[in-house]
């Protein structure tokens, strides 16, 4: 059910401008002339008894020439974000009416410095002085031609043809646009930095281990032997990573080369697991490519 309490505590974007306008028009003007400060249209069939300022908001939209550049901040308290916000621009249009007063040449309204040329000028002194205020700090304004009123035509006829002088002015705000409850972020407790290696300096690793562990075989130790070991990655497993294995080289013996080869048989047969660099391997498949030198002293 619509509360129209709850939705007016909640939307104040506007109605908080507005209220600010009046105090500081109020501040420059009133001590010259007690005026009254209204935001309703003006009606020329009921023209005001005492001099009013009418400020009028004609038009409101998007303002999409500001950009945010600012990140929204993180309140840890409430564990939430700050709300997105858009700008959005309000268009007014200011009159003055002085009262319920006769008109004619001798008129003080028909004077140079009449009361109406008066007020205007401090009112447009007021909406200037809002920039260097505090209370606009979050606001931007300014006084500008009209917009989206067809040389004023339509407004003059609204006011039964009677024209009379106009400030026109906009003030950009930020507008809250949560369109829904803020989701709460758990924060980050502890950042830990963990350094992994590449896939290709673990290969290399096991590429190392492997090596050593052959040389160290008893059957090596009669004499020396050139071995070159390659690593191939079969395909990435979810606990070890299978590889296969190309080793070729210089053997001093029959018997060395059967060692070797004996040894790579059970290291696939008995899926004996391997870890270089924090990743475990298996070996999938192997290939032996061993010569003996010559000549021959076996």
């Amino acid at each position: 059910m619509f509360n129209l309490k709850t939705f007016a505590e909640q939307a104040t974007e506007i109605a908080r401008v507005n209220q600010l306008i009046k105090e500081h028009v109020e501040k420059y003007v009133k001590p010259i002339v007690n005026v009254d400060v209204r935001f309703d249209e003006p009606d020329p069939d009921s023209p005001p008894t005492k001099p009013t300022f009418h400020f009028f908001m004609y038009l409101v939209h998007e303002d999409l020439a500001i950009r945010h550049s600012l990140s929204r901040q993180y309140d840890p308290a409430s564990g939430q974000f700050s709300p997105e916000e858009a700008n959005i621009r309000c268009l007014y249009l200011a009159t003055y009416w002085e009262g319920t007063t006769k008109g004619g040449s001798d008129s003080p309204k028909a004077a140079y410095n009449s009361q109406s040329i008066i007020c205007m000028t401090e009112m447009v002194r007021a909406l200037l002085c809002m920039r260097k205020s505090q209370a606009f700090k979050s606001y931007q304004l300014r006084v500008i031609e009209p917009e989206a009123l067809n040389s004023l035509g339509n407004f003059w006829q609204a006011l039964g043809n009677k024209p009379r002088g106009i400030i026109n002015f906009a003030v950009t705000l930020p507008m809250n646009i949560a369109c829904q409850a803020a989701e709460v972020v758990v924060p980050v407790g502890q950042i830990q930095l963990v350094a992994r290696p590449q896939k290709g300096d673990a290969l290399a690793y096991l590429e190392a281990i492997l090596h050593d562990t052959l040389n160290v075989l008893p059957d090596l130790k009669k004499g020396p032997a050139k071995i070159a070991i390659a690593v191939t990655v079969c395909e990435e497993g979810e606990v070890f990573t299978p590889v296969t294995l190309q080793i070729s080289g210089i053997v001093p013996s029959n018997t060395a080369k059967k060692a070797i080869e004996d040894e790579v048989a059970r290291w696939q047969n008995d899926a004996v697991e391997f870890v270089a660099s924090d990743m475990r391997y298996c070996i999938a498949d192997s290939q032996c490519s061993l010569v003996l030198p010559w000549p021959l002293n076996d």
